[in-house]
């Protein structure tokens, strides 16, 4: 357990070195030239390691040190997925081959490919099923660990404990927070592989910051309420009344809400551009009393509690769909 998001990741990244460095038999001299596999537009913190592999907006890491690790393209689905699986194949090619050329010019020294199942603050992109297994099956052949940011699609709100569930993937390395109210790191399998792992081994990961006894029972009362009250399958049904809502809503103003998408409650539409997107969040929060978050240049998105009803689910669409109306957008 830790503090933060970004501290949970950066608590992985410390995992992936530690796992590299002894699996490699690398020196500690050698220990410097370990590297980071990740995607661009992808938001991982603004802590220590994780600067390194956050890029999207410069405000949140411009003049702060960082290391160049290798950075690929990020194959975001086009949706509907079926209009445009040409497309959407041929990027998830170009990302791959460039994940192979990577791995060829890092010489051994990658520890790990870190990804979030759906870059949230980069635009709400999603990545296919196949895409994350080929990169999965790609960092194994190349002794390196598969680690997933479930920072913000854990916990429920993709409709499963977890969005890997839903993607046929067996992560080495998972963060995990925001709705579990507090943050931390979870690895089996493969780390076991290394006896003397950071999780084994006492005071390699801890630090001042780390969850503390309120922390835990929170969060332990967190998943019990999820379990009773059946939460899991309540987002099914309130994700698919969303993204119906969403879908609706751009087949009316199709020059204006653009490519709904989600997964449960994790749910996002794209404006035309940022200005108009911005003047829609605006108008929605003041008039409406609606908050929506930004992401990407032109997403909107939606990040619902997981109790919330599809009434209170219509009241964000209406808002919605008056503040892009009154736009004329």
């Amino acid at each position: 357990m830790v503090e933060g998001g970004a501290l949970a990741v950066e608590n992985a990244l410390k995992a992936a070195f530690d796992w590299k460095t002894q699996k490699a038999g690398l020196a500690e001299e050698e220990v410097d030239r370990l590297q980071v596999l990740h995607l661009e537009h992808s938001f991982h913190g603004r802590s220590g390691y994780t600067l390194s592999l956050t890029n999207t907006e410069p405000a949140k890491t411009a003049r702060f040190p960082k290391f160049t690790w290798p950075r690929i393209p990020s194959p975001a689905l086009r949706h509907p997925p079926v209009e445009h699986e040409r497309a959407n194949r041929a990027a998830e090619r170009r990302t791959f081959e460039a994940a192979e050329a990577a791995f060829a010019a890092a010489g051994g020294m990658i520890a790990c490919f870190v990804v979030e199942p759906i870059q949230g603050e980069g635009g709400d992109n999603h990545l296919s099923a196949g895409f994350l297994r080929s990169m999965q099956r790609l960092c194994h052949d190349n002794d390196a660990l598969f680690v997933l940011d479930e920072v913000q699609t854990g916990c429920g709100i993709t409709g499963t404990p977890w969005a890997y569930q839903q993607l046929g993937l067996s992560p080495d390395l998972v963060a995990f927070g925001k709705k579990t109210q507090v943050c931390g790191v979870m690895g089996g399998g493969r780390i076991d592989e290394v006896p003397t792992n950071v999780f084994a081994v006492a005071s390699r990961i801890s630090s001042t910051w780390g969850g503390n006894l309120v922390d835990m029972v929170r969060a332990t009362r967190v998943l019990e309420t999820v379990d009773r009250l059946g939460l899991l399958d309540t987002v099914a049904r309130t994700g698919k009344h969303l993204l119906d809502g969403l879908t609706t809503l751009a087949a009316k103003h199709p020059d204006a809400v653009r490519n709904p998408r989600g997964r449960g409650l994790m749910c996002a539409v794209d404006l035309p551009g940022t200005k108009v997107r911005d003047d829609v969040l605006a108008r929605m929060h003041h008039e409406h009393k609606v908050i929506v978050l930004p992401c990407g240049a032109r997403g909107l998105r939606f990040r619902p509690p997981l109790t919330v009803t599809e009434d209170e689910l219509d009241l964000g669409l209406d808002a919605l769909a008056e503040s892009v109306r009154a736009l004329g957008a």
